[in-house]
């Protein structure tokens, strides 16, 4: 049996932007267990802010 805190498969969830040039620096991913991983797409970026992707509440349910 596969270990519940095992991380198996991750989805982007938001999408990361840089606060000042409102370039888009990366994702922001959530893994099967729960826990959530910045995906950069070069060097990471301290000023950045969130934009979640909406949820698509047919696949939701």
């Amino acid at each position: 049996m596969n270990d519940p805190n095992e991380k198996l498969c991750a989805e982007a969830i938001g999408k990361i932007i840089d606060r000042r040039g409102r370039d888009h620096v990366g994702y922001l991913c959530e893994w099967n267990n729960g826990e959530l991983q910045q995906a950069w797409f070069d060097q990471p970026r301290t000023d950045v802010v969130v934009e979640m992707f909406e949820v698509d509440i047919s696949k939701a349910s």
